[in-house]
């Protein structure tokens, strides 16, 4: 028996199992690479589609009350006009759509919101922060919020913010 034969043989075999093993490995690593980034688009839809249910259900919030409407699209215009129990009626409203703000502006900057999704909250946002009810809101509030949200609001550019609520009536609307 040719024992040098022997050993090249299971040398060569070692070799051949240590390649393929190896190969296995990358192979392995490509798929799972391939399922991380699979399942990063599957929660950032999830948190999309949640934030999505958040907002529409604190526009539903309002929209579906007379009284909470009449309250929103007067405080808009003149917080100083509402009486103390309205007051702190939009305190609790607007304090629910700001922290809904504040935990999409988290999401947006932790990468689980798209730029494209964020850039239509951020326009929402600022329909809110032109309103004479947030000024008074966040002069009361501001402290309560993170600081990187805090910067955020305090600089954001509101010069193209959608209409204010009063402009989108007409003279002689019924407002009953």
């Amino acid at each position: 028996m040719n024992w040098t034969a022997a050993l090249f043989n299971w040398s060569a075999m070692g070799s051949i199992a240590e390649a393929t093993a190896a190969i296995a490995v990358v192979v392995s690593l490509i798929y799972l690479g391939k399922q991380i980034r699979q399942n990063s688009r599957a929660v950032q839809a999830t948190i999309e589609q949640e934030s999505a249910k958040l907002i529409n259900h604190n526009m539903m919030t309002i929209a579906s009350s007379e009284e909470l409407s009449r309250l929103y699209l007067q405080g808009a215009e003149d917080f100083t006009s509402l009486t103390s129990t309205e007051k702190g009626r939009m305190l609790m409203l607007v304090t629910g759509i700001t922290r809904t703000f504040e935990m999409l502006y988290r999401q947006y900057q932790t990468g689980h919101v798209s730029k494209e999704i964020w850039s239509g909250y951020e326009y929402l946002m600022k329909a809110v922060i032109q309103t004479d009810f947030f000024t008074h809101f966040w002069s009361m509030r501001e402290n309560t919020y993170n600081a990187a949200f805090k910067n955020f609001v305090n600089n954001i550019d509101i010069s193209d913010a959608p209409a204010r609520p009063s402009s989108m009536t007409k003279p002689g609307d019924n407002d009953t």
